[in-house]
């Protein structure tokens, strides 16, 4: 029997949720995982992971740097033949896209259904990213790459006519119900979420936050203002936060009275296995995973939330 089945390499809990619903036999001890540092998988995840490598993103010197690592260690393990699913953004995955005919592109939330065209014309446009593009540490992320074979979207928005020959639309709500009891155990395991985080009965508003401050689009406190507004709508005792996993701000100490989960477990998990939540209504300022609560109300405060949100008028 084989010792490795997967390579996966992919910067998001969510991404990562997918990977595992959509290889039924996949595992922490018949993977190998590539993992972005800084990216959304915390080590609380990683080190239950029996063969995990993380990877330094960066400029055309750590492209390559990244690409002969990986050249070297898919070598060693001979690993080169098994099947790779995960992401394709610049500056780390050049390896695993560009040494195979048929890789697996996993969505990355809105970024496989909305940046494509903005990223195809900067790669076109630029003489630099055009020569790049004829060596191995290039290629035009969100699904171009003639080496991906499957794209796998969860369908939250159209996908680009560019690529619908490559999509595989997945419904996680059906993945999850076909999941045996014990493999829907082992998955909750690996996010550490345990019966008592899903027993929230005592609150009925849950607000999905958002890393603004994190990824720059604005200031921290313009971001706890934003919350601030809403949560004062509905009083903290009311409120369930669940964080995003790459974000810093401590919302324990912003709102002491509302109920703050833990940041490191995808957000789809309390919908698809959160039957003792007492939520109402689900608020979010524009994450796509709110999308998954289809059984209760909805509030998506889009760009009326902050003015630096404008960009949102486009989407």
């Amino acid at each position: 029997m084989d010792k490795y089945k997967y390579v996966c390499c992919v910067g998001s809990v969510h991404a990562l949720l997918l990977f595992f619903l959509i290889n039924v036999d996949a595992s922490v001890a018949n993977t190998v995982f590539f993992l972005p540092k800084n990216g959304g998988i915390q080590e609380i995840i990683s080190k239950k992971m029996l063969y995990v490598y993380w990877i330094s993103r960066g400029g055309l010197w750590r492209r390559i740097c990244n690409y002969y690592r990986m050249k070297y260690l898919f070598y060693k393990m001979n690993i080169n033949s098994i099947d790779r699913y995960g992401f394709d953004e610049g500056g780390w995955t050049e390896y695993m896209v560009h040494t195979t005919k048929s890789f697996n592109l996993i969505e990355d939330g809105m970024n496989n259904y909305i940046m494509l065209k903005s990223t195809k014309d900067k790669y076109q446009n630029s003489i630099i990213h055009r020569i790049l593009l004829h060596t191995p540490f290039m290629h035009i992320p969100y699904g171009l790459s003639k080496n991906i074979s499957s794209i796998y979207f969860t369908g939250i928005d159209k996908i680009p006519q560019e690529i619908q020959d490559k999509a595989r639309i997945v419904d996680m709500e059906l993945l999850w119900r076909q999941c045996v009891d014990q493999r829907k155990q082992n998955i909750l395991d690996l996010f550490g979420v345990n019966p008592d985080v899903l027993d929230l009965k005592d609150r009925s508003v849950l607000i999905i936050t958002q890393p603004l401050s994190e990824d720059n689009i604005m200031a921290e406190s313009d971001k706890i203002e934003v919350y601030k507004k809403v949560i004062k709508q509905y009083g903290e005792r009311n409120v369930l936060i669940k964080p995003h996993p790459r974000e810093k701000t401590n919302y324990e100490k912003k709102f002491p009275n509302a109920l703050v989960l833990k940041s490191y477990f995808p957000i789809e998990l309390l919908a698809l296995s959160g039957q003792n939540l007492g939520i109402r209504k689900v608020i979010t300022v524009y994450s796509t995973a709110i999308a998954l609560f289809k059984n209760y109300e909805q509030c998506v405060l889009g760009d009326n939330a902050h003015p630096n949100l404008s960009f949102l008028k486009s989407k």
